[in-house]
């Protein structure tokens, strides 16, 4: 199981630099509208969200700005019919729903180019009370993934 414990572990043994944050209440990283955080350290307009999908055999995961959906018609031109997993298959991969973390995963991982906009990253870390502030060019220097424009475009 991906635990907030086994996560910063391994993140710290990669070098790469993070903020812990910890919050009083119980959900999503990214579901969260207002900073519930100990120590106001967490800001909603910078939370992203990682979900993971399935195309075919193959897993990929999808990171983009926690108030983004993805625009389903890009996604099925660059993988092909796809769905998000089921939450058994995500406990499967040893992940809580909203706790899933982009540097832990073993699969492609595509980035929407809106969350290279934000100065740092407030993300899921195996755990719904606690979540990192990683900041971008952390993010930029220590995951390998694809930048793409996959976020759905909402007209006004």
């Amino acid at each position: 199981m991906w635990t907030f414990e086994k996560i910063t572990s391994l993140l710290r043994r990669r070098g790469i630099a993070f903020e812990e944050i910890h919050f009083m209440d119980d959900g999503a990283v990214s579901a969260r509208a207002a900073d519930t955080s100990k120590n106001n350290n967490y800001d909603p307009d910078k939370a992203i969200k990682t979900l993971v999908v399935v195309s075919g055999d193959f897993l990929y995961g999808v990171v983009l700005r926690a108030d983004s959906r993805i625009d389903s018609i890009k996604l099925k031109k660059l993988i092909g019919k796809w769905s998000v997993v089921s939450l058994d298959a995500l406990e499967d991969l040893g992940f809580v729903p909203g706790g899933v973390n982009p540097f832990v995963l073993d699969f492609p991982v595509f980035a929407d180019a809106a969350v290279l906009d934000l100065p740092f990253l407030s993300m899921g870390a195996g755990s719904r009370t606690k979540g990192i502030n990683v900041s971008v060019s952390e993010f930029e220097k220590n995951l390998d993934y694809k930048v793409i424009d996959i976020k759905e475009n909402v007209s006004t």
